[in-house]
Formats: structure tokens, C-alpha cells, sequence
């Protein structure tokens, strides 16, 4: 793990158009650090029960598969209830600024691009933060400096993906696999087909050089070639798969391909340990699957989970899910994020950005739960 980072040397790494956004949860009162190149402000906030009880009821809101009037009125009041306790005070700091956070407790669950800008004075009129802020997230403040000397690589290495997509979860892709009574939570799910993974998978390989670019699919996207795997050729990991979250984060996993072409069952589970052990030395992993951006806190050790896994195996960013993400929209949305990124030259943090304000604007996909569920943690 690398040194706790001083005030002074966390300051370093920022610019003047970044601002760090530390939080940290406590019983009797919580804190909110503002970090900026040449200052840090610190401010109280509410004790750590009534700030999560506000995070665990927006994100209940904003995850339901509903976009009923009603619901969208109670996610857009407790949306303001939270921005005012844990923004707030900070509103006219802000600018048009890129915001890094750094989170505590169950605030890590909290998209915070869905909250209401602070910066207007009528906050039922105010855009989501994303309109106006590049956002990410930092594990910690310490990471930072090991993250941005991950991304000076050679330059001989093209900008190309490992694209692993479209697996297969049921014998005829009719019906989903159920485990047997009894098993353990290893076996006992089912999993529907991907089908908007295999047109993801496309809609990115159409923008890059195919042939230094690696695309493993169907049969062929199992556990085994994703470990055996050579990433030091590529700069983005793409994972279209399902993922699932575990009390036991260490149980938490990725699922490849649970079949064979003679429709014999296998493992497809890559568990985080599995993760750990890996050599992914790559600017950007993509994990385009349900939950992967939750884990467990635990005591000195923050949050287990997927994306701290990518990090320690060699990553500099992961993208990752906040909740169980629509298909389609998934696919839309990993579709323009792609093209931003590789067609417009914008860099990961602001290529995300664009794309969900793109999905944001498009018919039926307005409200939070299909645009604001994918993060970027890492290097921005």
C-alpha cells in the first residue's frame, strides 16, 4: 500500500481547475476537507447517522425501475436534502470545476453527478452537478501519485482494447441457469443472457484497430483466458459480463461463460482474489456489469471490493457500476463514451461525462437510474 500522502504533497498533485472533495463520517459530527492547489478548508457537518440515512434513501429512490411521477418528485426532494447537507457549505467554491472525491461509509454508494448543483440559488431548478463538473473518485488521496505514473507507457503501444463480451450463461440462451438446493452462494445464481453486450463489444471494436485490438466472445469469454491473458498489449479492458456483489466482498465476482459448446457447465466465476493476482498494466478497465463499483468496508482498509482489486492488479482507472444497470442503456451509453474517448480525443473522466449528459437528453432515459449508474474511480 503506498505512504499516507501530507496536506502539502496532496496539494501538489492537484491543478487549479481541480478541487478534492474529502468526506469523513463520524457519530458525534462529519467533516468535509476542501482541498485546492493552494488552500484546504475544512467544514462540520452532520454526524455520520442522519447523513447516511439521507445516502441510503436517495440511492433506494434512484435505483428503483420506475419512472413514475411520483417517485421522480421523492428522488428529485431527498436529491436536494443530500446536496444541501454535504454541498452546501461549499457552494460558492465550486466553480465550473473538476471534483474529485473521496468518500466515507455510505456515501460510497452516492452518485454525486446526480445531485443538484449548489451554485443556484432555486436548487429545484438547478442541473445535476455533472452538467457543470468532470467528476471522479479517489479510493484515497495516497494512490494518486502511484495511478498517474501508471499512464506514461511506452508509446509504441497502440491505443487498442481487450474487448471480452457476449458470454454464454444457459445452455440454449431460452431460459436461465438456477442453482441446485443446498449449494452456496457460489452456485445458487441464475443469470440472463447479454444480449446489448454483444453490440457493445461491436460498436467499440468499430472504432479501433481490430487487428491489435482483442476480442474474445461468446465460448470462447471464459474464466480461464481472461486469467491467462497477455493485457500489457492493450490499453483499455472492456468486460461486458455480469457481476456480482457478495456480503463477502471477497467472494464478490465477475461471471464469464458458464457453458461450453457440448452444453457442459463450468466455472466462469472470477473472484476478486483472482483479480489481485493479475497483470493488468492498462490506462482504463471498463466493468460493464451490475454492482461493480460496491464492496464491504472494512475497519483500516476502506472499501473491498472489484475496482480496488483492478487498481492493486495494475489499472490506473476503472469504470464501474453503481447498481444493477439497465442492458440497453448500458450499451448506448458505453457506445458514445467510446466514441468520446477515441473519436473526440477526450480523456476517460470527461469522455463519461459527455455520454451520460448524452443519454441524460434522449427520450426515456432521463431520470438518474439508466445515465448516472457507471462512476470512473482513479486517475482522472
Amino acid at each position: 500500500m503506498p505512504e499516507p500522502l501530507g496536506a502539502q504533497e496532496i496539494q501538489a498533485l492537484l491543478d487549479d481547475d481541480t478541487v478534492l472533495l474529502a468526506y469523513t463520517l463520524s457519530h458525534e459530527r462529519s467533516y468535509l476537507w476542501l482541498v485546492e492547489r493552494h488552500s484546504i478548508r475544512g467544514f462540520c457537518l452532520a454526524p455520520r447517522a442522519q447523513i447516511e440515512t439521507l445516502a441510503e434513501r436517495y440511492y433506494s429512490l434512484l435505483t428503483r425501475p420506475s419512472q413514475d411521477p411520483e417517485l421522480v418528485r421523492r428522488q428529485a426532494a431527498e436529491g436536494r436534502d443530500l446536496a444541501r447537507e454535504l454541498l452546501g457549505p461549499i457552494a460558492a467554491r465550486l466553480g465550473r470545476r473538476r471534483l474529485v472525491f473521496l468518500l466515507d461509509g455510505k456515501l460510497n454508494a452516492v452518485p454525486f453527478g446526480t445531485l443538484p448543483d449548489p451554485s443556484f440559488p432555486d436548487d429545484r431548478e438547478a442541473p445535476p452537478l455533472l452538467a457543470n463538473h468532470e467528476i471522479s473518485y479517489l479510493p484515497s488521496a495516497s494512490v494518486l501519485p502511484v495511478l498517474r505514473q501508471r499512464l506514461a507507457k511506452p508509446e509504441w503501444i497502440p491505443r487498442t482494447v481487450a474487448v471480452f463480451a457476449d458470454a454464454v450463461y444457459n445452455r440454449d440462451d431460452d431460459h436461465l441457469p438456477i442453482g441446485e438446493p443446498g449449494s452456496t452462494s457460489l452456485g445458487a445464481w441464475d443469470f440472463s443472457p447479454l444480449p446489448g453486450s454483444g453490440r457493445e463489444a461491436d460498436a467499440i471494436l468499430d472504432l479501433v484497430d481490430r487487428v491489435a485490438s482483442l476480442s474474445v466472445r461468446g465460448f470462447d469469454a471464459t474464466r480461464e483466458t481472461l486469467l491467462k491473458t497477455d493485457f500489457s498489449r492493450y490499453r483499455i479492458v472492456h468486460l461486458a459480463v455480469h457481476g456480482v456483489l457478495d456480503e463477502n466482498p471477497w467472494f464478490s465476482r465477475l461471471v464469464l461463460s458458464e457453458y461450453n459448446q457440448r452444453g457442459q457447465r463450468h466455472n466462469g466465476g472470477v473472484m476478486l482474489h483472482d483479480i489481485y493476482q493479475l497483470d493488468i498494466p492498462v490506462d482504463l478497465v471498463v466493468l460493464s456489469a451490475c454492482d461493480t463499483a460496491r464492496g464491504k468496508e472494512v475497519r483500516g482498509e476502506g472499501i473491498v471490493g472489484l475496482p480496488r482489486g483492478f487498481l492493486y492488479a495494475g489499472a490506473a482507472r476503472v469504470v464501474v457500476s453503481l447498481w444493477k444497470v439497465d442492458d440497453d442503456a448500458t450499451a448506448e451509453l458505453m457506445k458514445s463514451f467510446y466514441r468520446e474517448m477515441l473519436v473526440e480525443g477526450r480523456p476517460p473522466a470527461a469522455a463519461l461525462r459527455a455520454a451520460q449528459l448524452n443519454l441524460r437528453r434522449r427520450p426515456g432515459w432521463e431520470t438518474p437510474r439508466y445515465w448516472a449508474g457507471f462512476v470512473l474511480q482513479g486517475a482522472w
